[in-house]
């Protein structure tokens, strides 16, 4: 059975952010976490370690390809990036592995605007595929006829702080443990947010608004945790 929880109040917000910080803490404390880059002018083949054009790499997938350890950091400059991502890294409970799209240029001191990561034809923009513990933050996911982000199946994953828009479903979460966060998912045209399988997603201060279908379709036994959030006007039915 399929089953949807509704709250508010800033103080579950609060515990949230502290929980979060708290493991964020844990995790740096007890490894030697490293950081990478990833710049559009830059180039595979470089190290990534720095933020330049002569040290950073060029494709968020070739970042997610490498040998990335629970703890690690990548970052990633303004830009457009027209490309499939689909990590083949685990974090771990308390040190998730970060792709954090540097929107205001204050971590590498980079020009700041937006991050977008951009579905290729027929593809997806962000694929999760059997992915723990693996966090996206700050970027502009925008799919192609495809899912603009699919996370089948995951357990700890996080997606904060982004834009979703997309040719079809926005996000399609199946058999997935998943938290997204501060996400603004419109101008899909499918359901927004599509919730499947053995899912359990936590959704905080959402706003699902302005897609063809459905803003939040949930199916079979899947469950939603909805906190200060907002499902607005949809052509079909807000959940």
């Amino acid at each position: 059975m399929k089953s949807i929880v509704i709250r508010c109040g800033r103080n579950s917000v609060r515990l949230l952010i502290a929980l979060a910080l708290l493991a964020f803490w844990l995790g740096g404390s007890l490894l030697s976490a490293a950081t990478y880059y990833v710049r559009t002018d830059g180039n595979d083949s470089n190290s990534g370690t720095g933020s330049t054009t002569s040290t950073a790499w060029a494709t968020i997938q070739h970042a997610a390809n490498q040998s990335l350890s629970p703890g690690d950091v990548v970052y990633v400059k303004a830009g457009t990036y027209t490309e499939q991502v689909t990590p083949n890294v685990d974090g771990t409970s308390g040190s998730p592995i970060r792709f954090i799209g540097d929107r205001d240029g204050t971590v590498s001191g980079w020009a700041g605007g937006e991050v977008v990561l951009q579905a290729p034809s027929g593809s997806r923009a962000l694929y999760l595929h059997s992915e723990d513990y693996v966090e996206f933050t700050g970027f502009h996911f925008i799919g192609s006829t495809s899912q603009a982000v699919l996370i089948y199946p995951g357990t700890g994953i996080l997606i904060d702080s982004c834009e979703i828009t997309s040719g079809s479903t926005g996000v399609y979460c199946y058999n997935t443990d998943a938290t997204l966060v501060n996400l603004l998912i419109h101008d899909c045209a499918s359901i927004a947010l599509y919730c499947y399988g053995s899912s359990t997603v936590d959704i905080w201060n959402c706003t699902i608004a302005d897609n063809f279908n459905d803003g939040l379709r949930l199916a079979n036994t899947a469950t939603v945790t909805l906190t200060n959030s907002i499902i607005g006007t949809h052509r079909l039915r807000g959940i």
